[in-house]
This record gives structure tokens, C-alpha cells and sequence, in this order.
């Protein structure tokens, strides 16, 4: 009969006591009693107590629930059924390489913003060019974003764009941007634009998330304003200590005036890109640059 004790205790020694203690359990002192009588095992010997999992084991399954899965689903089920048939330690293996192979590219992506572009947009991006990509959102309905690299570091440049109420000196079009209430990470804007149609004011109310570095917005309608919707979000990204990806998205806007659909896609993949070279033109001097600099 094949050593299945010494074979395990090469494995735990190799691999760590983790998976092996969480498909075949110590059975303590009782070793010589059936499975039926463990229940009555006191619950400090090892087969009742719950298992440590390997430091492997809890960083493959942060990076599992970063990508949208719960890792009791997509591995533990078919881990112990695969572990009756082929063994545990043959099944540690299996599970190290595949860890590697497809978790740390996962992990590496989700680190590098400029992944998720294709070798066109990242060419334009490299080059210091503003892109436009026309995004659908979950209800169907489209929406225009901007991106652009911004050669400084990610905390300075929210840092800089944390001051809202400087938003008229180099945001195009835009002559008013008062703060006029502020509540913890909620920050209420007054905003003038003069836009192609004439003038336009409304409040947004930002909602400010350090952690993430992302400022979403959108229209507060008990305040006075001209226009029907306005909603989107800026998003900073870290590339490298050095950089940092910017995103412009306009995600709902509404100007009330009937204007063909085409007409205005092509303005807003104009306005956008050439807000966001403001924003890296303002960012890159240290918060000094204005428009009235062009």
C-alpha cells in the first residue's frame, strides 16, 4: 500500500500546510476510529480545526474577487473534487501554475491602465495626444469620453485638480466655477459655460473619492439651471511614478436644444479631447497655466 503519510508530509513541507489541511484534515489522536466517530473529536485536534491557508492562497483570491469572482465558486468545488482523483499534491501544483500563469497577467494589467487600449489609441496616447472613444452605457444610450497621459505623478495631479473653483481659468468655455457648499467628499460647483448655443449655468454636485482619485458629478436640480442633464466623472489613474492616465467622461448631457445626434457626437469629440489638454496643460505647469496663456 502506497505511503500516502510520508508522501504528504514531503508535500506540506514543499508547498505549505494550507490545501493540504483543507481537503484531508488530521484526524489528532484518534487515528485508529472510523470517519463516522470524528464528530465526537474534541474540536481542538487538528481535523476540527479550521484550516490556515497558504499567503498564495489569500493573494490569488484578492486578485480573483479584484476581477468580479468569488473564489469559493470558481475554485474550492472543483479543487476538492479534483483533489479526490488526483491528490493534493499533484492538485498544489496545478494550482501554483495556473496562479501564475493567469492571475499574475491579470494582476500586472489591472497595475497598467494603458492596457485595456488597442495599438493604435496607446500610439496616440504615448505621443502625448488626446484620444476619443464613444463608450455604451448599461441603459443603451451612448456616451463620449477623453483620455490623455499627463506626465506627473498621480497624487499631484489631484491634487491640482482638487481646486474645483479654479476650473473657469483653463477648463474651455467655462467663466464660473464657484464652490458654494461643501459637505465631507460632497462639494457643490457653480458653473457658467458659453457654449455654440449661447450661455448655460448650472450646479453639479461633485462626489470626490481619494482612495479611487475620481471626481464623478452630476446636475443638482433644486438649483437654477438652463439646461436639462449634466452627469460624468474625471478619473486619474497611476501608469508609472511618473504618470498618469486622465479620463473625461461625459456620461449624460442634455442641452434642450434638438440637435441631430451626429452633429452632436462630432462636437462632443471635440470638446472633450480639448478639455483634457487643458487639464494636462494646467496639471504639468504646477497649476499655473491658463487659458488666457494660448
Amino acid at each position: 500500500m502506497r505511503n500516502r503519510t510520508g508522501f504528504l508530509s514531503k508535500a506540506r513541507d514543499l508547498l505549505g500546510k494550507g490545501l493540504i489541511y483543507l481537503w484531508w484534515p488530521g484526524s489528532g489522536l484518534n487515528r485508529p476510529h472510523a470517519d463516522f466517530q470524528s464528530a465526537a473529536l474534541p474540536t481542538e485536534l487538528p481535523g476540527h480545526q479550521k484550516p490556515q491557508q497558504p499567503a498564495y492562497y489569500k493573494k490569488f483570491k484578492r486578485i480573483v474577487k479584484i476581477r468580479g469572482f468569488q473564489i469559493e465558486w470558481f475554485l474550492q468545488y472543483p479543487m476538492r473534487t479534483a483533489a479526490k482523483k488526483y491528490g493534493t499534491g499533484i492538485l498544489t501544483l496545478a494550482f501554483l501554475a495556473f496562479a501564475q500563469a493567469v492571475a499574475q497577467p491579470l494582476m500586472q494589467s489591472a497595475k497598467n491602465p494603458l492596457e485595456r487600449f488597442n495599438p493604435s489609441q496607446k500610439q496616440e496616447l504615448l505621443q502625448g495626444r488626446a484620444i476619443y472613444e464613444y463608450k455604451k452605457s448599461d441603459d443603451g444610450k451612448g456616451f463620449g469620453q477623453a483620455e490623455i497621459i499627463i506626465n506627473t505623478p498621480v497624487d499631484t495631479c489631484f491634487a491640482v485638480f482638487s481646486r474645483l473653483d479654479q476650473q473657469y481659468l483653463y477648463f474651455p468655455r467655462k467663466t464660473r466655477s464657484e464652490i458654494i457648499k461643501s459637505e465631507g467628499a460632497t462639494v457643490w460647483l457653480r458653473n457658467e459655460f458659453y457654449f455654440y448655443i449661447g450661455r448655460v449655468e448650472y450646479t453639479s454636485r461633485y462626489t470626490i473619492d481619494q482612495g479611487k482619485r475620481r471626481f464623478d458629478f452630476e446636475m443638482d436640480k433644486s438649483y437654477p439651471h438652463n439646461i436639462p442633464e449634466s452627469a460624468g466623472y474625471f478619473l486619474f489613474e497611476k501608469i508609472d511614478d511618473n504618470r498618469t492616465l486622465f479620463t473625461y467622461a461625459a456620461t449624460r448631457l442634455d442641452t434642450g436644444y434638438k440637435v441631430p445626434q451626429l452633429v452632436q457626437n462630432y462636437i462632443t469629440s471635440r470638446d472633450l479631447p480639448g478639455q483634457a489638454i487643458n487639464v494636462k496643460k494646467r496639471i504639468e505647469s504646477g497649476g499655473k497655466w491658463t487659458t488666457a496663456a494660448q
